[in-house]
Protein backbone atom coordinates (compact mmCIF):
# COMPACT_ATOMS: atom_id res chain seq x y z
CA UNK A 1 0.00 0.00 0.00
CA UNK A 2 2.85 2.36 0.80
CA UNK A 3 4.45 1.54 -2.52
CA UNK A 4 1.21 2.32 -4.33
CA UNK A 5 0.96 5.63 -2.48
CA UNK A 6 4.55 6.55 -3.40
CA UNK A 7 3.89 5.61 -7.02
CA UNK A 8 0.79 7.81 -7.05
CA UNK A 9 2.76 10.74 -5.57
CA UNK A 10 5.48 10.22 -8.17
CA UNK A 11 2.94 10.36 -11.02
CA UNK A 12 1.32 13.46 -9.50
CA UNK A 13 4.76 15.05 -9.28
CA UNK A 14 5.41 14.18 -12.94
CA UNK A 15 2.03 15.66 -13.92
CA UNK A 16 2.88 18.82 -11.98
CA UNK A 17 6.26 19.09 -13.75
CA UNK A 18 4.56 18.53 -17.10
CA UNK A 19 2.03 21.24 -16.27
CA UNK A 20 4.83 23.65 -15.26
CA UNK A 21 6.80 22.91 -18.41
CA UNK A 22 3.71 23.48 -20.57
CA UNK A 23 3.04 26.72 -18.72
CA UNK A 24 6.65 27.80 -19.26
CA UNK A 25 6.48 26.85 -22.92
CA UNK A 26 3.26 28.84 -23.34
CA UNK A 27 4.87 31.84 -21.63
CA UNK A 28 7.95 31.61 -23.89
CA UNK A 29 5.73 31.33 -26.96
CA UNK A 30 3.80 34.42 -25.89
CA UNK A 31 7.05 36.27 -25.25
CA UNK A 32 8.43 35.25 -28.64
CA UNK A 33 5.26 36.38 -30.44
CA UNK A 34 5.45 39.75 -28.67
CA UNK A 35 9.09 40.05 -29.73
CA UNK A 36 8.15 39.28 -33.35
CA UNK A 37 5.42 41.94 -33.22
CA UNK A 38 7.87 44.44 -31.77
CA UNK A 39 10.35 43.79 -34.57
CA UNK A 40 7.59 44.14 -37.18
CA UNK A 41 6.45 47.45 -35.72
CA UNK A 42 10.00 48.74 -35.46
CA UNK A 43 10.67 47.82 -39.09
CA UNK A 44 7.46 49.35 -40.47
CA UNK A 45 7.29 52.52 -38.33
CA UNK A 46 9.84 54.47 -40.40
CA UNK A 47 7.97 53.52 -43.58
CA UNK A 48 4.74 55.01 -42.24
CA UNK A 49 6.33 58.36 -41.43
CA UNK A 50 6.26 60.70 -44.38
CA UNK A 51 7.41 64.25 -44.69
CA UNK A 52 10.52 66.34 -44.57
CA UNK A 53 12.15 67.08 -41.25
CA UNK A 54 12.45 70.85 -40.88
CA UNK A 55 13.44 72.79 -37.78
CA UNK A 56 10.63 75.31 -37.46
CA UNK A 57 11.28 78.61 -35.68
CA UNK A 58 9.37 79.34 -32.48
CA UNK A 59 9.36 83.09 -33.12
CA UNK A 60 8.67 85.29 -36.14
CA UNK A 61 11.35 85.21 -38.81
CA UNK A 62 14.58 87.03 -37.98
CA UNK A 63 17.63 87.71 -40.10
CA UNK A 64 19.96 84.75 -40.48
CA UNK A 65 22.73 84.78 -37.92
CA UNK A 66 25.26 82.10 -38.65
CA UNK A 67 28.86 81.56 -37.66
CA UNK A 68 29.39 79.73 -40.93
CA UNK A 69 30.67 82.02 -43.71
CA UNK A 70 29.70 79.69 -46.54
CA UNK A 71 26.31 78.04 -46.03
CA UNK A 72 24.78 75.95 -48.79
CA UNK A 73 22.00 77.99 -50.43
CA UNK A 74 19.62 76.47 -52.96
CA UNK A 75 17.80 79.12 -55.00
CA UNK A 76 14.63 78.35 -56.95
CA UNK A 77 13.29 80.72 -59.59
CA UNK A 78 9.62 81.07 -60.53
CA UNK A 79 10.22 79.07 -63.73
CA UNK A 80 11.48 76.11 -61.65
CA UNK A 81 15.20 76.56 -62.33
CA UNK A 82 17.36 75.46 -59.40
CA UNK A 83 20.74 76.99 -58.49
CA UNK A 84 23.24 75.96 -55.85
CA UNK A 85 25.40 78.58 -54.11
CA UNK A 86 28.00 77.99 -51.45
CA UNK A 87 27.82 81.33 -49.67
CA UNK A 88 25.05 83.57 -48.42
CA UNK A 89 25.97 86.89 -50.08
CA UNK A 90 24.18 86.07 -53.35
CA UNK A 91 21.10 84.63 -51.69
CA UNK A 92 20.62 87.60 -49.35
CA UNK A 93 20.93 90.20 -52.06
CA UNK A 94 17.70 89.21 -53.85
CA UNK A 95 16.92 90.05 -57.43
CA UNK A 96 18.24 87.88 -60.23
CA UNK A 97 21.56 87.06 -58.54
CA UNK A 98 20.36 83.48 -58.26
CA UNK A 99 22.01 82.96 -61.63
CA UNK A 100 25.45 83.48 -60.03
CA UNK A 101 25.27 79.97 -58.53
CA UNK A 102 25.72 76.74 -60.40
CA UNK A 103 22.54 75.63 -62.13
CA UNK A 104 21.54 72.09 -61.14
CA UNK A 105 18.66 69.76 -61.84
CA UNK A 106 16.60 68.10 -59.16
CA UNK A 107 18.31 64.83 -60.06
CA UNK A 108 21.89 66.12 -59.79
CA UNK A 109 21.21 68.20 -56.66
CA UNK A 110 21.39 65.20 -54.33
CA UNK A 111 24.82 64.17 -55.58
CA UNK A 112 26.29 67.69 -55.62
CA UNK A 113 24.82 68.74 -52.26
CA UNK A 114 25.81 65.36 -50.82
CA UNK A 115 29.48 66.01 -51.68
CA UNK A 116 29.39 69.31 -49.79
CA UNK A 117 27.48 67.86 -46.84
CA UNK A 118 29.87 64.89 -46.53
CA UNK A 119 32.88 67.24 -46.55
CA UNK A 120 31.29 69.67 -44.07
CA UNK A 121 28.55 67.89 -42.13
CA UNK A 122 27.63 70.93 -40.01
CA UNK A 123 27.18 73.38 -42.91
CA UNK A 124 23.84 75.24 -42.69
CA UNK A 125 21.47 74.59 -45.60
CA UNK A 126 18.97 77.20 -46.81
CA UNK A 127 16.40 77.39 -49.59
CA UNK A 128 15.47 80.65 -51.26
CA UNK A 129 12.38 79.97 -53.34
CA UNK A 130 10.26 82.33 -55.40
CA UNK A 131 6.85 82.89 -53.80
CA UNK A 132 5.08 81.86 -57.03
CA UNK A 133 6.47 78.32 -56.90
CA UNK A 134 4.23 75.44 -55.96
CA UNK A 135 4.66 74.16 -52.42
CA UNK A 136 5.31 70.69 -53.85
CA UNK A 137 8.36 71.92 -55.81
CA UNK A 138 9.94 73.33 -52.63
CA UNK A 139 9.14 70.13 -50.71
CA UNK A 140 10.76 68.09 -53.49
CA UNK A 141 13.99 70.06 -53.11
CA UNK A 142 13.81 69.71 -49.31
CA UNK A 143 13.39 65.94 -49.69
CA UNK A 144 16.41 65.73 -52.00
CA UNK A 145 18.49 67.75 -49.52
CA UNK A 146 17.39 65.49 -46.68
CA UNK A 147 18.43 62.42 -48.69
CA UNK A 148 21.78 64.11 -49.39
CA UNK A 149 22.41 64.38 -45.64
CA UNK A 150 21.10 67.79 -44.56
CA UNK A 151 20.13 67.68 -40.89
CA UNK A 152 17.89 70.73 -41.18
CA UNK A 153 16.85 73.11 -43.93
CA UNK A 154 16.13 76.81 -43.40
CA UNK A 155 13.96 78.97 -45.63
CA UNK A 156 15.18 82.43 -46.66
CA UNK A 157 12.39 84.99 -46.87
CA UNK A 158 12.13 88.67 -47.64
CA UNK A 159 11.18 90.90 -44.72
CA UNK A 160 7.60 92.16 -45.00
CA UNK A 161 7.16 95.66 -46.40
CA UNK A 162 5.11 98.06 -44.32
CA UNK A 163 2.35 99.88 -46.17
CA UNK A 164 1.73 103.36 -44.84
Amino acid sequence: LLLLLLLLLFFLFLLFLLFLSLLLLLFLLLLLSMLVLLVIFMATAPLLTQGVVVDLPEAPSKSIETTEDDPLVISMRADGAIFMNVGLSDARSGGSNSDDGARVTLFSLQEQAGKILRARADVPVYIKADHQLDYGDVVSVMTVLQKAGAKSVGLITEPPTLKG
